[in-house]
C-alpha cells in the first residue's frame, strides 16, 4: 500500500548524475549475467545425468538462491532514478522487500556453502559409509530445512525494523543494528569458520590418504579416484573463496556503519554490486574448472544453435517437397 504522508522529497525531476547512469548500467549487466548463468546451471543439472549427484543438489539450491538475488536487482536500480526513488522510500513493504530478498538469498548461500563443505568432509572422512549417509531423500530434507531457516532469518526485517514515514530506504536507516551485526554478521563469520574447518580437515585427510597410497603399490588404482575427489574439493574451495571475497567488503561496511563509523553512500553503492556479483560467479567457476559442467553447458548452447540453424533449411525442404508433390 502506498502511504501518503505528505513527505517532502525535494525536486524529484532533477537530472541524474553520471554516477547514477554508471550504477544503473552495472546493475543491468549483473541482472543479465546472474540470471542467465544460474538458469543454465539449473538446467544443466536437471538435464545431465552425470551431474545429478548429492553435492550438485546443493549446487542447484544455491543457484536458485543466486537467481533470486539477480531477480530483485530491478528494485536496486530504482534508487538511482530520482523520480522513482521516493516510491521505494514511501512504500513500506516495497522498501523492506528490497532488503529481505537479499537477506534470504544471502542466508541460503551461506547455508549451501556450509552444507557442501560438510558433505565433502563426510565423503572424505567416511568413504565406505558415504553412500548410506547422505541419501537423496535426506539431502532433500536438508535443503528444505535450509530454505525454511533462510526464510525465517531473511524475513525478520518485515516485522523487526526501524522503518518510518519519510526516511530513506537504506540499510542503516531501516534495518535494526542488532539484526545486521549480531545475526547476519555472526552468521557470515560462523559459516566461514565452520567451512574453513571442514576444508582444512578434508585436506589433512586427503594428504594422509595420498601418502598411504604412495606406500602401497597395490593401491595405485585408487590414485585416479583420489585425484578426481581432490579436484572436486578444490572446486568447492574456489567457490567458497569467491563467496568470501565478494561478501567481506559489504559485511565490513555494514558492521562499521551500524557501529557508528561513517560509511559514504558511494561505498555502499560499490560494495553491493560486488556482493551481488558472487551470485553469478559460480557459473563461471563451474564452466572453467569442472569438466562435466563445461560439457553440459557446451552441449546445451550448441544444441540451441543447431536447432535455430535448422529452422531455415527445414522450411525450405518442406516447401520443395510440397512443390515436387504438386508437380507429380
Amino acid at each position: 500500500m502506498y502511504c501518503n504522508y505528505n513527505c517532502s522529497h525535494g525536486n524529484t525531476t532533477e537530472p541524474m548524475m553520471w554516477q547514477n547512469y554508471v550504477f544503473i548500467t552495472i546493475n543491468v549487466v549483473l541482472i543479465i549475467f546472474i540470471c542467465s548463468g544460474n538458469v543454465l546451471t539449473i538446467i544443466a543439472v536437471l538435464r545431465t545425468p552425470v551431474l545429478q549427484t548429492v553435492p550438485n543438489m546443493y549446487v542447484t539450491s544455491l543457484a536458485v538462491a543466486d537467481l533470486l538475488a539477480g531477480a530483485v536487482l530491478p528494485l536496486q536500480i530504482l534508487i538511482f532514478i530520482p523520480s522513482a526513488k521516493h516510491i521505494v522510500n514511501d512504500i513500506k513493504y516495497l522498501c523492506l522487500f528490497r532488503h529481505v530478498t537479499f537477506f534470504v538469498s544471502v542466508s541460503m548461500s551461506v547455508a549451501s556453502m556450509m552444507a557442501i563443505a560438510v558433505d565433502r568432509a563426510l565423503y572424505i572422512s567416511y568413504p565406505l559409509r558415504y553412500e548410506q549417509l547422505p541419501t537423496t531423500q535426506r539431502t532433500w530434507m536438508v535443503i528444505v530445512c535450509m530454505w525454511i531457516f533462510s526464510l525465517l532469518i531473511g524475513t525478520m526485517p518485515l516485522y523487526y525494523n526501524n522503518w518510518e514515514p519519510c526516511i530513506e530506504c537504506s540499510i542503516f536507516r531501516v534495518l535494526k543494528m542488532e539484526y545486521q551485526v549480531y545475526i547476519q554478521t555472526s552468521l557470515f563469520v560462523g559459516s566461514c569458520i565452520l567451512t574453513a574447518c571442514c576444508y582444512g580437515s578434508i585436506l589433512r585427510i586427503a594428504r594422509r590418504q595420498q601418502r598411504h597410497i604412495l606406500k602401497q603399490t597395490a593401491s595405485q588404482s585408487s590414485k585416479p579416484q583420489l585425484a578426481k575427489d581432490l579436484k572436486l574439493v578444490k572446486l568447492f574451495v574456489l567457490v567458497f573463496g569467491v563467496f568470501f571475497i565478494c561478501y567481506l567488503p559489504a559485511v565490513i561496511s555494514v558492521a562499521a556503519g551500524h557501529l557508528g563509523v561513517y560509511v559514504p553512500q558511494m561505498v555502499t553503492n560499490i560494495t553491493v554490486p560486488i556482493l551481488v556479483l558472487n551470485s553469478g560467479m559460480n557459473f563461471v567457476v563451474y564452466a572453467v574448472k569442472n569438466k562435466d559442467f563445461r560439457r553440459a553447458f557446451v552441449k546445451m548452447i550448441c544444441t540451441k544453435r543447431a536447432k535455430r540453424n535448422l529452422v531455415g533449411p527445414t522450411v525450405v525442404a518442406t516447401v520443395l517437397n510440397r512443390s515436387d508433390y504438386n508437380n507429380r
